[in-house]
């Protein structure tokens, strides 16, 4: 398969079977993707998708939850179809999804002190011309891999009590004594500067503390700074889930892991 990097091979290992939720579900499951404009970072529009699931519509009330890297989790994730599967099968209840396109990608989601009001305040404000934007906390998710992991993080940090859920895929956690071979990065000071920050914190600004689902595959360079972000977020009283998988920093590994970390979050919050 594809992503938008270059072209890569899969092999699976003995005893590996496919998740359910990755299936390409039923025609009348699918639900609904429409485009929509939105604004950016940048003062700009660009055009997001907004999915719903089957039976609803623009002008209902649900769960939403918005996807970083939007279009790669479409096009190399499948998340809009794991999202019917998991609906469909009541695995979740039912949700919206924004699948949101960066713009200048490492710019905007390496610790930029823009993003956390824009995540929190401009962008919920511009969808709200679209659909309803749920008032309650504990029904405002997201999700994001890499530095999109990091971003989201870092905008919880900024502008807390808005997300009651966060699904956090390899996040790129940068630290000097870990991700040396990051340093020819633009932003490397900036993310590093954050994550110590992050790190020496005694306690958070939070009201309600968002639960936290964190992926990291055992093969990928993030491993280490994602075990050391784990652990000092549940220093913090973050409710923490941390899984490791036998996977590396590939859309594959993060369609694998994005069904349990869905159900896991969205459960939680309704158990509220």
């Amino acid at each position: 398969f594809a992503d938008r990097f270059s072209s890569k091979s899969i092999a699976y290992l003995p005893g590996y079977s496919e998740p359910m939720s990755i299936a390409p579900p039923p025609q009348e499951s699918l639900g609904a993707l429409e485009p929509i404009t939105l604004p950016t970072l940048g003062e700009q529009t660009t055009t997001a998708a907004l999915w719903h699931p089957h039976g609803f519509t623009m002008r209902d009330h649900l769960p939403l939850i918005l996807f970083l890297d939007g279009p790669d989790y479409v096009n190399f994730a499948h998340a809009d179809h794991v999202l019917a599967n998991l609906v469909a099968s009541r695995a979740i209840p039912p949700c919206r999804a924004l699948f949101y396109p960066p713009q200048k990608r490492n710019e905007e989601y390496s610790a930029n002190p823009g993003m956390p009001d824009f995540l929190t305040v401009d962008l919920p404000a511009a969808l709200a011309d679209h659909c309803p934007v749920p008032d309650n906390y504990r029904e405002r998710f997201a999700i994001g891999a890499s530095l999109a992991g990091l971003c989201l993080l870092h905008a919880d940090f900024n502008r807390p009590n808005f997300f009651g859920g966060l699904l956090l895929q390899s996040g790129s956690y940068f630290q000097p004594q870990s991700d040396w071979m990051e340093t020819d990065f633009p932003y490397f000071l900036r993310i590093t500067g954050f994550v110590h920050t992050l790190l020496a914190a005694t306690r958070m600004p939070h009201q309600h503390l968002p639960a936290l689902h964190m992926t990291c595959g055992l093969g990928e360079e993030n491993i280490s700074n994602n075990r050391a972000m784990a652990d000092n977020l549940a220093r913090l009283r973050y409710p923490v889930r941390f899984v490791e998988h036998p996977d590396a920093h590939n859309w594959t590994s993060w369609q694998h892991c994005l069904g349990p970390g869905l159900i896991h979050l969205l459960n939680h919050a309704s158990a509220k």
